[in-house]
């Protein structure tokens, strides 16, 4: 995320969260980002058109314009609010 943020493009195994944080950014950018995990070959066949000059990597813009939007304060403050308003509920009913 943090390369990202920065405008760095990136490409990512399938493996953890990284094909959450890039399937999206596939889609919008209509690069392919992911290669199998643990894959050598894979990751070979991932980086080959970039490298080859067949495939450019995602603009820098698209990339910082998608961690800008999608991760924000503002998803995790609202959850941490509805907790705290849960327990002030509970706690007020005892």
């Amino acid at each position: 995320v943090e390369a990202l943020a920065c405008g760095a493009p990136v490409i990512g195994s399938d493996s953890g969260a990284t094909p959450e944080l890039l399937e999206p950014l596939e889609k919008i950018s209509g690069k392919p980002l992911l290669f199998k995990s643990g894959c050598h070959e894979s990751l070979s066949q991932a980086l080959a058109p970039y490298v080859e000059g067949e495939q450019s990597l995602p603009d820098r813009k698209i990339c910082r314009s998608y961690v800008k939007n999608r991760f924000t304060w503002r998803g995790p403050v609202e959850a941490h609010e509805r907790i705290y308003m849960r327990s002030f509920k509970l706690h007020d009913s005892l």
